[in-house]
């Protein structure tokens, strides 16, 4: 999937092609899309910590995301 422009992920630096393993302290493997995306909605204004593993890059990446409307 591509982030949309101007999204909080876009602007955070989150690239299509980038694998989401852990949302805040949750591990995202095993759910479903719909269970991750509830677990990124939160009150506009608060932040969230995705975890991410990007292709040709060994370590995972963290990126802190404020959330806001989309």
């Amino acid at each position: 999937m591509n982030p949309i422009d101007d999204t909080p992920a876009a602007n955070a630096g989150i690239k299509a092609g980038d694998y989401i393993v852990k949302i805040g302290d949750e591990q995202v493997q095993g759910k479903s899309l719909m269970e991750a995306v509830k677990l990124m909605r939160g009150p506009v204004g608060t932040s969230i910590e995705l975890t991410i593993r990007r292709k040709d890059v060994k370590k995972a990446l963290k990126f802190k995301i404020t959330r806001k409307i989309i």
